[in-house]
């Protein structure tokens, strides 16, 4: 949802503190950065062990219509090969849900 977010709840993120909840955790402004346009890029966030050790998570924006974000979807695991098989699929999943958002 922050890759999504106006660049000034981006901002508050960032000047609240960016703790470390495992090694893995993104701790840098320049990193949160380059990490949210790369999720833009790929429209979907792959959580590697970032926010709980040994746990993994795919996840996809929903955008209505107007491509604003009204949701999320995602998957949660504890083995690697989850992201490998479910960033598409979890992609493709908020895309359909999205179409639900559009006008008729």
């Amino acid at each position: 949802m922050l890759a999504y977010s106006p660049a000034e709840v981006v901002a508050a993120r960032v000047a609240a503190g960016l703790p470390a909840l495992t090694p893995r955790t993104i701790v840098t402004p320049g990193l949160l950065a380059r990490e949210l346009s790369s999720i833009r890029e790929r429209g979907v966030a792959l959580d590697r062990e970032e926010s709980t050790v040994g746990l993994l998570c795919a996840a996809a924006p929903v955008l209505d219509g107007g491509g604003h974000v009204v949701g999320a979807i995602s998957v949660s695991g504890i083995s690697a090969r989850l992201l490998d098989r479910s960033g598409l699929a979890v992609r493709t999943a908020a895309l359909a849900l999205g179409r639900r958002f559009a006008p008729s």
